[in-house]
């Protein structure tokens, strides 16, 4: 197992919580998963008409952001139509909206078609967690759930499985009911060791229709399948993604029963005394989460942020704006390269650094 073979003095252990950004991915796929700029490059026109006239009435192409388009998208959507005409694009509400719903379709389409990871430092990462470590993830993809999953030692199914993966499941059906809206109190040991998505997964999926008993559940698949256009099995009406868009406006309140996995963040960030972080800068379209990182230090210490990142400096800044000093007692900063070796990582550290490894689904 890779977690005993790791000797490096500064590779991180010991971590409570696990942040995963978008820079995770990235790494763990050498590239193939976009980051928010080149979100793009795949984009087939013909597939996404109305996504395609979107890109074209601002300039974009495959280098286009794709938070910055959905911060455009959403400031035409809510402004009155003279000012979407006086903007002089061609863009109707019902154009923009479709636009919209056309991103989360290839943003499943995209991510769900990723198929390989390396087994690089990003997975040597994953791979060496105790399994009692809590990972909060911003990512859409399976990767972190395939990987988690299938580590030794992990138990899958029944109450007391150790398996990340389960645990989100179970956490997720614990929020489901018919009933007016309620708080479930989820156990720690529950939201210990667990996966949580935050922005949700290609691979969940609910009901809108609001006289269904379903219509307050998130399904999310057990093996991991990105969604695909279904029935709902209680009602027949179909099923819809659950997906949270990377903008300003991210308006939870769309999917109340996300807010489980919100509150089992919290709740993980208020205990830990060691976060780990990889790939995400904390920006201000996350203004939520930051916020849940700062009350995480009410009451109590950060003993220690370790940073992974292509500019760890630039977060380390970001996290001490966020967490008061005398709250915060050490930074340590990991520097990422793209190309070639990570000078904190030894490479003798894993079994097989660069063949893909792919794996289909969780055990679970």
């Amino acid at each position: 197992m890779i977690k005993g073979a790791i000797n490096s003095s500064e590779w991180p252990k010991d971590i409570d919580v696990l942040i995963l950004g978008a820079g995770f991915s990235h790494a763990l796929t050498q590239g193939a998963t976009p980051l928010m700029k080149g979100f793009f490059r795949e984009f087939d026109p013909t597939k996404y008409p109305a996504l395609q006239k979107a890109l074209k009435c601002f300039g974009g192409g495959s280098d286009t952001n794709v938070e910055e388009l959905l911060q455009i998208l959403e400031t035409l959507e809510s402004s009155p139509n003279t000012i979407r005409e006086d903007c002089g694009l061609e863009l109707t509400l019902e154009c923009i909206k479709k636009a919209k719903c056309e991103l989360e379709r290839y943003c499943i389409d995209l991510l769900g078609n990723q198929k390989g990871y390396y087994q690089n430092w990003a997975y040597a990462l994953l791979v060496s967690l105790d399994e009692s470590t809590t990972v909060i993830t911003m990512n859409y993809d399976n990767f972190a759930e395939r990987i988690l999953s299938n580590r030794e030692g992990i138990v899958c199914g029944g109450r007391n499985s150790n398996c990340p993966h389960c645990k989100m499941r179970m956490i997720l059906n614990s929020s489901c009911g018919c009933e007016v809206e309620t708080r479930p109190v989820i156990p720690p040991e529950l939201w210990r060791g667990a996966l949580l998505k935050l922005h949700g997964s290609i691979a969940w999926c609910r009901c809108k229709n609001p006289d269904c008993c379903n219509r307050e559940c998130i399904i999310p698949d057990k093996y991991c399948k990105k969604f695909n256009d279904e029935k709902c099995r209680m009602c027949g009406e179909d099923l819809h993604p659950v997906i949270v868009p990377p903008s300003m406006q991210k308006n939870l309140s769309e999917i109340p029963e996300i807010a489980i996995m919100w509150r089992c963040a919290k709740a993980a960030l208020e205990e830990a005394s060691h976060v780990g972080v990889v790939g995400f800068s904390f920006p201000t379209s996350d203004i939520l989460f930051s916020q849940y990182l700062r009350n995480g230090a009410k009451g109590k210490n950060y003993e220690k942020f370790t940073i992974m990142d292509i500019n760890p400096s630039q977060v380390a800044n970001r996290i001490r704006d966020i967490i008061p000093s005398e709250c915060l007692d050490s930074v340590v900063e990991l520097p990422v390269v793209t190309e070639g070796k990570q000078k904190w990582f030894p490479e003798d550290g894993i079994s097989c650094q660069y063949p893909p490894r792919v794996v289909s689904s969780p055990k679970s």
